[in-house]
């Protein structure tokens, strides 16, 4: 990287480049070509976070923090007014669930991962219709009071169609060898 960046006039920042070790490596920093380099467990990049075990959870926790922080800071303005519910929703869809959903098509769907995405859109849901938490109403009431979708009904919808897309493109492109492999079967033992 450093020879192909300095045949073009650049030169790597080594006091922000940071490293990511896919086995334990002892100590805080490593050697690269004389500087010192941190070692990280996880990184945000391009608004993902990545971590040592190649999952998604980190990146969904990240994602619904954000979100959590976005509910929150418009809450008396606009959550807990007398703006109809419809312009709720619509607000909802349009800010919150973009923030949620971003690289969602890539995740991993784990059922620990599919509980915690459809509680915190529960939570939300509940929240913009002012109902507490000791309230006794279920899931399948608020869906149907809000005529919203489960987040990851909506998460695999978008998996389909980004698949869609995928097997449509031209074969020439990048992705067909992966297309290829994932269509491929196994020989039988």
């Amino acid at each position: 990287m450093n020879e192909e960046s300095s045949q073009l006039g650049l030169k790597i920042n080594w006091s922000k480049t940071k490293v990511q070790a896919s086995e334990s490596i002892q100590g805080s920093s490593v050697p690269v070509l004389g500087n010192q380099v941190n070692l990280v467990d996880t990184f945000v990049y391009l608004g993902s976070s990545i971590d040592q075990e190649g999952g998604c959870d980190t990146d969904i926790r990240r994602r619904i923090e954000l979100d959590r922080f976005c509910m929150r800071a418009p809450d008396r303005g606009i959550w807990r007014t007398f703006i109809s519910l419809p312009t709720k929703l619509r607000l909802y869809n349009i800010y919150i669930l973009p923030i949620l959903l971003y690289g969602a098509d890539t995740w991993s769907m784990t059922v620990t991962a599919r509980r915690r995405l459809n509680a915190f859109d529960q939570c939300c849901l509940r929240h913009i219709l002012r109902i507490p938490y000791t309230a006794h109403i279920s899931n399948l009431t608020v869906h149907k009071q809000t005529k919203q979708s489960r987040v990851t009904s909506t998460i695999l919808d978008r998996r389909l169609k980004a698949f869609g897309h995928i097997r449509r493109a031209d074969p020439s492109h990048d992705h067909a060898p992966a297309l290829q492999a994932s269509t491929n079967r196994l020989p039988e033992d």
